[in-house]
This record gives structure tokens, C-alpha cells and sequence, in this order.
């Protein structure tokens, strides 16, 4: 999480969609025992993705079953709540995220504003959802990924949502805040781990089979 590594030759956006694919290859998707299924998910979310801010935005206009990305996640989020499994997101990248101060808006002409067509349109809404301090916008996109991985009455609590930031080429320099925000992610995850193993250790118990 902390040096945001991808893959040689990787989009960022190609990153994220091959993401929740790769979350099969850990046993979530078939049936699963304690030594072989995770202790824990954790959703890594790069903060500054325009695919991520689309899910935000549907979220906030109550469309989120209509985005691709939102419904893969919400069926991981969904198996993983039927499994018992505690489950967590990161925001990464957040110190790279570009917001807007409030008074920005509402300084275009108004004469165009009948012009602008569905791109413009969808430019402005996710242009909406970084408006704001800094602080405000990552408040706001905890509550909107928050609503997006909710499934049925299963509410993701955004206290289970954490905001890290990168270390990066120009960004060498071990940075005590930094190292914080991400111990803090991981110290919530092992944390929900070590509840899932004590849930999930009686049963296993009970399973075993000894020969007298």
C-alpha cells in the first residue's frame, strides 16, 4: 500500500479492474476452510482514478447497481459477509489527489450552460465530489464507498475505511505520519483477523478426528 506498485507497463485503471479479479485466486470465491481462506479482506482503492470517482458518483445519484466495477466489488463485499470474513478498504494515493476550494464553482459562463452535453454533465459530477478541503472530500468519499459496497441490509461501515498516503520517487524520506496512517489500516485489519480465527477455531476443532 505504501509504495503504490503496479504492474510493469500497467495503467492505473487496469490495475484496479485486475484487483478484484486477482481476490479469487485467495479461495473467496469457493469453498473454503480456515488454513486456506483469508483472514481478512482488504479493498485497495486508488483515490485519484476516474473509474473510482465514477463509482462515487453513482453512489450519490443511487445508480451504483449500474456500474460494472461497484456490482464486482459489492459481490466480493457480499461473499465475504456471508463468510464471517471482516472487511476493510483503503484509500490510497490520497496526498496526490487534486480538490477544489468551494469558491471555484460557479464561476463559469452561464450563457453555456445550456450547451453542455452528457459528458459534461457526468465531468460534472465527478468534478463535484472534489470539491472541498481536503479533509472534506475524503469524508465524502468514505460516506459514498461506504454506500456502494452496501449490500442489502449489510451496511460497510466507513470506520472500516481508512486514507493512506504513498511514498513515491520524489518521496524518499521516511515520513512518520505516513508510516501511522498505513499501521493504523493494517493494525484494524490483523486486529479483525485475529476475531475471524477465534469465530472460526471451535469449528475447526470440532472437525478434527482422532484414531484411539
Amino acid at each position: 500500500m505504501l509504495e503504490g506498485k503496479v504492474l510493469p507497463g500497467s495503467t492505473p485503471d487496469e490495475v484496479h479492474w485486475r484487483y478484484w479479479i486477482s481476490i479469487g485466486q485467495f479461495g473467496l470465491f469457493v469453498t473454503t476452510n480456515l488454513a486456506s481462506a483469508p483472514h481478512a479482506l482488504v479493498l485497495v482503492f486508488d483515490a485519484t482514478l476516474r473509474s473510482f470517482h465514477s463509482v462515487l458518483a453513482d453512489a450519490k445519484a443511487g445508480e451504483v447497481e449500474d456500474n460494472e466495477l461497484a456490482v464486482c466489488y459489492r459481490k466480493v463485499v457480499a461473499r465475504a459477509f456471508a463468510e464471517g470474513q471482516p472487511i476493510f478498504a483503503v484509500l490510497t494515493h490520497v496526498d496526490q489527489l487534486q480538490v477544489r476550494d468551494d469558491d471555484e464553482e460557479g464561476n463559469g459562463d452561464e450563457e453555456g450552460e445550456d450547451e453542455e452535453d452528457e459528458e459534461d454533465d457526468e465531468l460534472d459530477e465527478l468534478e463535484e465530489l472534489v470539491v472541498g478541503s481536503r479533509h472534506e472530500v475524503l469524508e465524502r468519499f468514505k460516506e459514498l464507498l461506504s454506500s456502494a459496497l452496501t449490500v442489502g441490509a449489510t451496511g460497510f461501515p466507513p470506520q472500516h475505511i481508512y486514507c493512506i498516503e504513498n511514498y513515491r520517487r520524489d518521496r524518499f524520506g521516511q515520513d512518520a505520519e505516513v508510516d501511522f496512517r498505513a499501521l493504523e489500516a493494517l493494525d484494524a485489519a490483523v486486529a479483525g483477523a485475529n476475531d475471524y480465527i477465534k469465530r472460526r477455531k471451535p469449528e475447526v476443532e470440532k472437525s478434527f478426528c482422532a484414531v484411539m
